[in-house]
């Protein structure tokens, strides 16, 4: 299993976040409580913290918020302000200082949940990030630039989904004047627009169908291209009796009326910069400047190089800490039929495919790479053996159920073997990555019944 989420909690001593921080205990995680603002700061000194949970009218919330914000250590840390009352402004001061999101309790456990989720999941990503960003160093390459962890509001990619009126009118006030949006009405529409532009979120109102909301949303987690895009929906209470259907569906998030804009603001953007984290570190592996020992020249994913710098990094990191890992390996079943009946530029075109659909199915914080010809692994910090061998199913079979086009203007199901290992002492990267091709299974195609 992974490591818990570690949330360190500043509130006043009356404990005015103590029915949240019951529940995140109950989810396992991991809270560390302070009293006041000096505690709160040596424990985010001694690091390995997730997520800052601050009450609002803690002496100095602001303060430590701000310094958080402006410290480059810690300012893409996510901070949470809770408030039970006065949100609005606490919401827009917040909002200034760079804070993350605004929780007004008492909370929905769904909504909760699914926050800190969401904020956790930030957290990997920009670990992930700095930790491949440290090995392409070693190998020569300087990172990107970094952008600011807030998005500013006229950059945002939105699509407004739903019937027009009052509740995207509010929507777009909320957003603020200088952010601009497309627009869809029907699910059929949303999802041609979807496909065809680069969106950051997807943002519904004034849905009364829960069949439609439905179908919309299994059709957009189904989506190769749009599986982990952010979905919001904006919706009236007595439309959803049970408030973590939404959720049960795919929706990401969920604003009830009325709303506060901040908090609206806020969450957009916490979003969106969860989605450009996302792409930056599927496009962490640079351009065409980036060296051959990093990017492999035919499939555009991590070298054979880069994957054992990588992952020696890895086991190293998480031998000491006790911190599950594993690697899934794919190996495409009849490549050398496939080269003889179609030729070997069919074949490379073939393994080009599959390296552009394992990067895009699997999470951004996995890292892909090609091992040799056609084989392929994935390294899943945190995962334990059952989970990397559920992983390896469920990607094993997608990849096998695409039809990929030779270039010839035929198009073939190729056949995949994946196994998944876990770390275990004494490993090595070459030990790990060879346990996992030693567990190879034929993945079978899904079917519907």
């Amino acid at each position: 299993m992974a490591p818990p989420t570690r949330v360190i909690v500043a509130q006043r001593p009356s404990e005015p976040l103590a029915p949240a921080c019951a529940r995140l205990r109950d989810w396992g995680c991991e809270l560390v409580e302070c009293v006041d603002q000096g505690h709160a700061a040596a424990a985010l000194r001694q690091g390995g913290a997730d997520i800052l949970l601050i009450d609002a009218w803690l002496d100095g919330s602001m303060s430590l918020l701000s310094a958080i914000k402006a410290d480059p250590r810690t300012r893409h840390l996510p901070v949470v302000i809770a408030t039970p009352e006065e949100a609005a402004p606490i919401a827009s001061h917040a909002l200034a200082l760079g804070a993350d999101d605004v929780l007004v309790p008492p909370l929905e456990d769904a909504e909760l949940f699914a926050r800190i989720c969401a904020l956790s999941r930030v957290a990997a990503m920009e670990v992930e990030r700095r930790r491949r960003e440290s090995v392409l160093r070693q190998f020569g390459v300087a990172p990107a630039p970094e952008t600011p962890g807030v998005p500013a509001t006229d950059r945002l990619g939105i699509l407004l989904i739903g019937p027009a009126g009052g509740d995207q009118i509010q929507v777009m006030a909320a957003l603020g004047g200088a952010a601009t949006a497309a627009y869809a009405e029907t699910g059929e529409s949303a999802l041609e627009r979807l496909r065809r532009d680069d969106l950051d979120v997807a943002l519904l109102t004034g849905v009364a169908d829960h069949d439609d909301l439905q179908r919309l949303c299994a059709a957009i987690r189904a989506d190769l291209a749009l599986f982990d895009l952010p979905v919001l929906l904006i919706a009236r209470p007595e439309a959803f009796p049970d408030r973590s259907l939404p959720f049960d569906w795919g929706i990401s998030d969920v604003l009830f009326q009325p709303f506060q804009p901040e908090v609206l603001r806020l969450r957009v953007q916490g979003w969106v910069r969860q989605q450009r984290l996302r792409r930056r570190l599927r496009g962490c592996r640079g351009g065409g400047q980036a060296p051959p020992t990093t990017i492999d020249g035919l499939t555009r994913l991590y070298s054979h190089g880069f994957l054992h710098g990588y992952l020696e990094q890895l086991i190293a990191q998480n031998l000491r800490s006790r911190t599950p890992l594993a690697v899934v390996g794919f190996d495409v079943a009849g490549m050398s039929q496939i080269n003889r009946t179609h030729g070997y530029a069919a074949g490379d075109r073939i393994l080009a495919q599959l390296g552009a659909l394992l990067a895009r199915s699997s999470r951004a914080e996995d890292l892909p790479a090609r091992l040799r010809d056609d084989r392929f692994c994935l390294i899943i910090d945190g995962a334990s053996a059952a989970e990397a061998a559920s992983v390896a199913e469920r990607l094993g079979g997608l990849l096998a159920e695409v039809p990929l086009p030779t270039g010839g203007g035929q198009l073939v199901r190729i056949a995949m073997l994946s196994g998944a290992a876990e770390l275990e002492p004494g490993d090595d990267a070459a030990t790990l990555i060879a346990r996992a091709f030693e567990r190879l299974q034929p993945t079978l195609l899904r079917r519907a019944s």
